[in-house]
């Protein structure tokens, strides 16, 4: 369910850090977005993250259950296993962002404005679901001015 893209130090120092990225691919609830995984993991991986793919819970057919609650537990895991492990993973916990494109993007923003025991240092959104009273993207409706 977590993806880890890790740097390995290069001055093999066991004090060394490096700041971390979780990083929550669009996808609009219901796949995984590969677009927004392995790229983006990689481009802030040369940039000397180590990042953390989430691969949350998404909707499917007949869903009877909160997978947006689920989906904040999830969140809230992977920091909870960086804390557990950030000396093992060589991460300074007081400096993990949280990314998120689309509905990972709404995700990312729900989680950084809910009551949480991790926060992330900061928060990237990229075209985020900010509502969903207005509709999806597809209804061209929303285009007409």
């Amino acid at each position: 369910w977590v993806d880890f893209y890790q740097l390995q130090n290069p001055r093999q120092n066991e004090n060394y850090t490096f700041p971390a990225i979780i990083i929550c691919p669009g996808g609009g609830y219901q796949h995984i977005s590969q677009r927004e995984s392995d790229p983006l993991a990689l481009a802030f991986l040369v940039q000397g993250y180590q990042v953390l793919l989430l691969n949350y819970t998404v909707m499917n057919k007949g869903t009877n259950y909160n997978f947006l609650s689920q989906n904040l537990e999830e969140v809230q895991a992977v920091f909870s296993l960086i804390h557990q492990n950030h000396k093992e993973w060589q991460i300074n916990p007081e400096q993990v962002f949280l990314l998120g494109c689309s509905a990972g993007g709404h995700l990312a923003a729900w989680y950084s404005n809910s009551e949480q025991i991790h926060r992330p240092k900061g928060v990237i959104l990229c075209y985020p679901v900010t509502s969903f009273t207005f509709g999806w993207p597809s209804d061209l409706s929303l285009f007409l001015i």
